[in-house]
This record gives structure tokens, sequence and C-alpha cells, in this order.
């Protein structure tokens, strides 16, 4: 609360289901249902990972780094459902150096929109995501300026 580490004890009734003998925990509006956090919480550590490393996001608020990291995964796979991504007419190719290695940007030149940061920028790999890309016909020009 406040940028301060909180605990909270929370007492919640346990239930246990008479026909299939499953055990299960009341639904608490304000808890997450897969982690002991509030749901604040969970929105604070989503959006801090963003910006900050794991390790430092845990050390802040007094929880293992791999809850940080598993937070985050969570957070990136439900922001890929959402996102309808449709294949531009004009697709950019280029290069940046990121944390020591270069790397291939793949971009949407007509909204002016990074779509794709490739691992590396290699042949292999550009080919092998081009492949990959739905409705491919679509693509009317490609711009590349890698060296």
């Amino acid at each position: 609360m406040h940028a301060k580490r909180v605990g909270i004890y929370v007492n919640r009734q346990r239930y246990k289901c008479r026909e299939c003998k499953e055990t299960f925990f009341e639904n608490l509006p304000d808890m997450d249902v897969n982690r002991s956090v509030t749901n604040r919480l969970l929105d604070w550590i989503q959006e801090t990972s963003l910006e900050k490393a794991f390790t430092s996001v845990a050390e802040e608020i007094g929880v293992d780094e791999k809850t940080v990291r598993n937070i985050f995964n969570d957070y990136v796979a439900e922001l890929q459902a959402r996102t309808d991504f449709r294949t531009p007419k004009g697709l950019g190719i280029d290069e940046v150096h990121l944390l020591k290695n270069y790397r291939c940007v793949i971009t949407d030149v007509e909204n002016k929109s990074v779509i794709d940061i490739l691992r590396k920028r290699n042949k292999d790999m550009v080919i092998s995501y081009l492949y990959k890309l739905q409705d491919i016909d679509k693509i009317e020009l490609v711009a590349n300026s890698m060296a």
C-alpha cells in the first residue's frame, strides 16, 4: 500500500463437494484465483515488470523472482491472445542493436509500428519468420534496410 510492503491475513472458507469430493476455497473477488496475491498487486507486478528487472520487482515486494516471471509470462500470453494481428500491406525489415546483439525488427510500414523483434538477424531466421506469416499474399511492398 502506497509503495510499502504489506501483509494481509485472510480467513476463507474451504468447501468439499459431496458429489465429486473436490475441495475448493471460497471465492474472494479482490484476490487472484491462481496466486495468493490481491488483484491490485497482480496488476502492479504486470505493469512494473515491463519497466524493471524481475529480480528488482521481486525484492521490492518480497516475493520470489520466479513468481514475478510467471505473472509476467501469463500477462504477455493474455496480451498476445487479445492482439488482433493482421499482415500489413507494407512490411519493413530492419535491424537494431539490443543487449549486445543485433536483432531483426519486422515493422508495419504503413502504420509505422513494430510487429515483432526476432532474436537474430540471420537469413534463416528471417525466412522462417516470413514463412509463418498468415495471409502473406496481402503484402504488396517489402522495405529491407538490413546490412
